[in-house]
Order: structure tokens, then C-alpha cells, then sequence
């Protein structure tokens, strides 16, 4: 296979340049929100859209509650809706991080609060969170106290929160990779107090946790882009060497990609080539998202200079 970047030369009135947001894809479109252009500063509770085929962005005219603004949240798709669950509007570690959940109905551009019951998880920040059919799953993040492993289920269709089981072996951790592939999910890195490189699979139906031991492993690193396609999981970027200025400056950003196959474990994270006349630049603090069954979307992020990046690009895999 080969891996090719398209860099989307986007037409219209782009988003403002962004990190800490997220990027959900349904059908040919990439909704875009929240996130912060400078430090520790929520953008604004606008949707963005990117028809991907046209390569114009439009701001999404939505109607229903307002969405208080918040970076460092999560996003998952179930069907036609996007979920958003908690996040932050302050500037320390666990200040102003939220606890709620918004869903935005695609079909009519309509936000709706979630009634949430049963185990609701405390509020958090840079945590992940990804869907197995109508279910949602979070793990993980920044609180007051620290950094967290845990995990919880929510069913969208009766709004119960359920706390699942936690592994011993995992530290807690922000910024991590979370993905599903089948009914099993994937803790993948992230930052707990160091930049992790270690992987952890959860069997959503033995509710059992496995620690992979993968050779060759993934090299540490945390707020970077992770997408399933079929069995293989793909891994494009991320924070590598923190900055020492925390969140105010930058880090150390990888421009690399790096895939695994489920269904061939034993050969372990494989970094691939990339083609394209104009390749994906270094960054981190940023969301990817499956694009088809053949490519994974990416918008904005934190560059090396410490500018928050407005570009669009679409690796395909062929």
C-alpha cells in the first residue's frame, strides 16, 4: 500500500487556525469545532464544515441551545450526529472543565443538550472519546487532581453512563490516541507526565483489558492524529519532546506516519513513506478523522513556531 498526502486547497472563508478542537467526518463533509487560537482560549462555539469534494468551507448555520464555547473536549460520531462531551474554558489543569455533552443533528444543523444518567464521568479535559455503533467511549484526561484512566460507556439511545473496568497497568494520561477497531478498543501514547508509546487494547464484549507488547513499538508521543481503516490503525503526528513553557509554547512536533495491523499484531508499528507534492508540515495538538474506507482528514493544529495552523489536508491510502 502507499500513503499519499492531498493537500485541500480550500475555497470560501476559512476557520480561524486552531488546536485543542475537533474533526468529525460525515459522508463527504468535515465539521470542525471548538478548540483555541491562542493559549488556553476558547475559539467560540461555531461549527465549521468543509465539503471535502468542492473543497469549500462554510460556517454552519445552526439552530437549537447554545453550546458554551470549550476547547480541549472530545468528539464521536454515531450515525448522523456528532457528540461533544466535556472539556475546558480555563487556563490550569482541571480549571473550568466541563462535564456536559451537545449533540448536533447533521441532517437539520440542530444542537441539543444530552440528558445524561448512571455514572456521568467527572468533568475533564483532553480526554478521548470514540463510538462503537450507538455507543460512546471515553477514556482518560486532566482533571483538578491530575491525569486519568478510566473508562466509561454512554448508550445514546437510553442515556445511561456506565463506568467500565480499568486496567492497573495504564497510567493516567492526557492527549492520548483512542480508537475502535471492531468491538475492541485501542489506548494508544499520550501524556502521563512523559510522552507514552505504549498500547492497550478493551474487549467491549469480556469487558477484559490486554496490554500489547509491540515490536517494534510506537516512538512516545501524545496530542496526535489517530484513525482506523478496516483492521489497520493509522497514526499521523504529535507532540514527541514537550515544550518546557508548557501549553504558552511548543513542543517538539513529528510530521511522521505510522500504521499497525490488528490482524497482524506480531509486526508492530510500521513507519511508511508518504508521497504528495505538498506534505502534511509538522504539528501537534490536533484531531484526525476517517475519511471513507480509504483515507483519514486532518485540519489545524499547533505548529513548531507555536502558531495555531488553518490548513486542511487528506492522506489517502491506495
Amino acid at each position: 500500500m502507499s500513503y499519499k498526502w492531498q493537500y485541500i486547497d480550500c475555497k470560501g472563508t476559512k476557520p480561524l487556525g486552531r488546536s485543542s478542537h475537533s474533526v468529525s467526518v460525515i459522508g463527504g463533509a468535515a465539521y470542525v469545532m471548538g478548540g483555541e487560537h491562542e493559549p488556553r482560549v476558547p475559539i467560540g462555539s461555531a461549527v465549521w464544515c468543509l465539503d471535502v469534494t468542492s473543497a469549500t468551507w462554510r460556517q454552519l448555520e445552526t439552530s437549537g441551545v447554545e453550546v458554551p464555547p470549550r476547547n480541549a473536549h472530545s468528539a464521536a460520531v454515531v450515525g448522523s450526529s456528532i457528540y461533544i462531551f466535556g472539556g475546558r474554558q480555563g487556563i490550569s489543569m482541571g480549571e473550568g472543565s466541563l462535564a456536559d455533552m451537545y449533540k448536533l443533528d447533521t441532517t437539520s444543523a440542530t444542537w441539543s443538550k444530552v440528558t445524561m444518567t448512571g455514572d456521568v464521568p467527572e468533568a475533564r479535559s483532553y480526554h478521548t472519546m470514540t463510538s462503537i455503533g450507538s455507543k460512546l467511549y471515553v477514556f482518560g484526561g486532566c482533571v483538578t487532581s491530575g491525569r486519568l484512566s478510566d473508562l466509561h460507556s454512554f448508550d445514546t439511545d437510553t442515556g445511561v453512563w456506565r463506568k467500565l473496568p480499568t486496567s492497573d497497568v495504564i497510567l493516567g494520561r492526557g492527549g492520548a490516541g483512542f480508537t475502535a477497531v471492531g468491538n475492541k478498543l485501542y489506548v494508544i501514547g499520550g501524556f502521563a507526565g512523559k510522552e507514552m508509546g505504549d498500547m492497550h487494547e478493551f474487549d467491549t464484549e469480556t469487558l477484559q483489558w490486554r496490554q500489547m507488547e509491540v515490536t517494534p513499538s510506537l516512538p512516545p508521543r501524545s496530542v496526535f492524529g489517530v484513525a482506523s481503516l478496516g483492521s489497520r490503525i493509522v497514526v499521523i503526528g504529535g507532540e514527541v519532546d514537550p515544550s518546557d513553557l508548557g501549553h504558552a509554547g511548543a513542543g517538539q512536533f513529528s510530521d511522521e506516519v505510522y500504521v499497525l495491523d490488528t490482524k497482524d499484531e506480531a509486526a508492530g508499528w510500521r513507519k511508511v513513506e508518504t508521497t504528495g507534492e505538498k506534505k502534511l508540515s509538522p504539528r501537534g495538538w490536533f484531531s484526525a478523522a476517517p475519511f471513507g474506507s480509504d483515507g483519514v482528514l486532518v485540519f489545524g493544529g499547533n505548529a513548531l513556531d507555536n502558531s495555531r495552523l488553518d490548513d486542511a489536508y487528506l492522506l489517502k491510502v491506495l
